[in-house]
């Protein structure tokens, strides 16, 4: 018997069934998960699909202008390009970043900074990473262009992205200030106006291609960005640039430790011109801390002889005796003063303790004012407090409480010494004054909108007659005979005092280390600028007559002729700037002759 060859129809039967509920199954399930992702996770993909798709950036806001006294540019936001990048399409973030180094010219640090942003920006699974900002835009462009033809620069694009600059450069960079990275203020009055001049950043969406780059006119703007406010300074920029060049020109010949200038109109208190050198390029990369000191306001420094015309002011308005006989020394107890190279400057009233700068005579004048009324007087002329100019970190002079004060420390405070000022403490003191005894606080910044600026309360510190007269006896310092001359200009009539104090640190002179320097206004019958200058350490000479008045003169000699002062004294053609229009005797060049 033959054995049937077809197999039961009944194994066929559940085969095929076994085979159409897996099939159903398989639809099911797929069915199932097509539900799923177009129902339950339409929301991730969207998500997804937007950050891939389409990218929020901010639309910088352009930083307020820092202007002179007359609208002229110190700080502008000028517009440069930022390189921004998707990490999605890195391959090798050390050769991107690398590669992008070497077109930037950045060292290795800062290219392991690139590396580093781009390797976070890829663990966190982000299409975006800002890379740099403030890029050159025909660098920026050239970058973009070689994107896209080299690997290593895939996915690279740019933004508009403001870098600030500085149109008048080295000249008043430690007024200014910088800005960081991000474009907030960091230092000077970028730091001190920041809420000012710093603006709010709008938002802008965009669809982007799948190397990351923008596609054109996708742009979708959220919110309009708000540019900062413009702050103008009470310097002029032009007045800037003479002070920052005369200083720059001592500097050469001297190779001082350091020198600070400053010009105030005497009527207002306004600052026309702060500078100090050291200074710096707000571009270089590589600044010290020495070169971004604006020592005019943050540094102490004992005074010197520059400080006598205080003494004097006290003097005249305690009415004590003038007439004071100097024999060249003092003793007080163990100790002695005297007078600079031991001169014997004889029978001394105030003009000629002004001119020939005595010790002795001033020390003495302290002493009979006593240390309470000279205390009092000082304190009145701001040693003791902040001037209040609009500049952050600004110090303010210290001296001993009265009760303190022995002999010596009532006549070293006469001649400078003991005390400790700020350059912009004296040049207000100087321009108080100049302005009929009337103290008028130093100020820096004109205007800065939606921000409280200090009371500014001016304040009698002596008598408009005292003030006059001592004018009058500053002008022999400058004349045949004073320690000043240097600081003379024919045609006008100049007022000031000269000045050379022995540097001290850490409680100690250092020997063959002086400050020098010159203190007055001009023109003298009328004054209208009050300029000091200081001189740290010089190297080739020491005296305030011979260092730091021609630099007063060359800053006072371009100014009057710039702002446009005319001379006081058209039939005087003596000039510091040629020594022999003094008709200087053998007698007037000896030691006392010198401060």
């Amino acid at each position: 018997m033959i054995a049937d060859r077809h197999p039961d129809h009944s194994i066929i039967k559940r085969r095929m069934e076994v085979i159409f509920l897996l099939f159903l199954v398989g639809v099911l399930l797929l069915a199932f998960r097509l539900v799923y992702l177009q129902w339950f996770l339409t929301r991730d993909f969207a998500r997804l699909a937007t950050r891939m798709q389409s990218r929020t950036l901010e639309l910088d806001a352009l930083r307020g202008r820092i202007r002179d006294r007359s609208g002229a540019e110190l700080a502008i936001d000028q517009p440069a390009k930022a390189i921004a990048i998707n990490p999605q399409v890195v391959k090798d973030p050390a050769l991107t970043a690398n590669r992008l180094g070497e077109l930037l010219g950045l060292d290795q640090k800062q290219r392991e900074t690139l590396r580093e942003r781009i390797a976070r920006a890829d663990a966190r699974g982000s299409y975006y990473s800002l890379l740099r900002r403030g890029v050159n835009r025909k660098l920026a462009l050239g970058i973009l262009e070689k994107s896209r033809k080299e690997p290593a620069l895939k996915g690279l694009w740019l933004e508009e992205s403001p870098v600030r600059v500085y149109p008048a450069g080295r000249d008043a960079a430690q007024l200014i200030g910088s800005v960081s990275i991000d474009g907030k203020g960091i230092e000077a009055i970028e730091l001190r106006f920041d809420k000012v001049l710093d603006g709010k950043d709008g938002k802008r969406r965009v669809r982007v291609a799948a190397t990351g780059e923008a596609i054109p006119q996708t742009e979708e703007r959220l919110l309009e960005p708000e540019d900062g406010k413009d702050v103008r300074l009470t310097i002029d920029r032009d007045i800037q640039h003479f002070v920052e060049t005369e200083l720059a020109k001592v500097a050469a010949e001297q190779s001082p430790e350091a020198a600070t200038a400053v010009v105030i109109e005497v009527a207002t208190g306004d600052v026309l011109g702060m500078a100090n050198w050291p200074s710096f390029h707000p571009n270089d990369k590589k600044v010290t801390p020495d070169q971004r000191r604006n020592r005019a306001v943050t540094d102490w420094f004992e005074p010197g002889s520059i400080f006598k015309v205080f003494t004097a002011a006290a003097a005249l308005e305690a009415g004590v005796n003038p007439n004071v006989y100097c024999g060249g020394s003092r003793a007080i107890g163990s100790r002695s003063v005297r007078c600079a190279h031991g001169s014997s400057h004889g029978a001394c009233d105030l003009e000629k303790m002004i001119q020939k700068s005595c010790n002795i005579a001033a020390g003495t004048l302290a002493e009979r004012v006593g240390p309470q009324e000279m205390y009092r007087r000082l304190d009145l002329f701001g040693f003791q407090s902040k001037t209040g100019i609009e500049f952050p970190g600004e110090v303010h002079g210290w001296m001993q409480k009265p009760e303190k004060w022995r002999t010596m420390r009532t006549v070293n405070i006469g001649f400078g010494q003991g005390i400790v000022t700020t350059p912009i403490q004296i040049a207000a003191g100087y321009a108080a004054i100049a302005n009929d005894g009337m103290y008028m606080p130093p100020r820096l910044v004109l205007d800065a909108p939606g921000m409280e600026m200090p009371e500014r309360k001016p304040r009698r510190v002596m008598s408009a007659e005292n003030a006059r007269k001592l004018v009058g006896l500053m002008r022999s310092v400058c004349e045949s005979g004073g320690t000043g001359t240097g600081a003379k200009i024919a045609g006008y009539s100049v007022a000031g005092k000269t000045g050379t104090a022995q540097i001290a640190r850490n409680g100690r002179y250092l020997p063959g280390a002086y400050v020098a320097s010159f203190a007055g206004f001009i023109p003298a019958k009328q004054p209208k600028l009050a300029i000091l200058v200081s001189v740290w350490h010089p190297r080739k000479a020491q005296y305030g007559g011979v260092v730091s008045a021609p630099v007063f003169r060359e800053i006072a000699r371009q100014s009057v002729t710039f702002l446009g002062i005319p001379p006081d004294a058209p039939g005087d053609l003596r000039d510091g700037a040629n020594p022999a229009s003094f008709y200087r005797t053998a007698k007037n060049t000896g030691g006392d002759n010198h401060d």
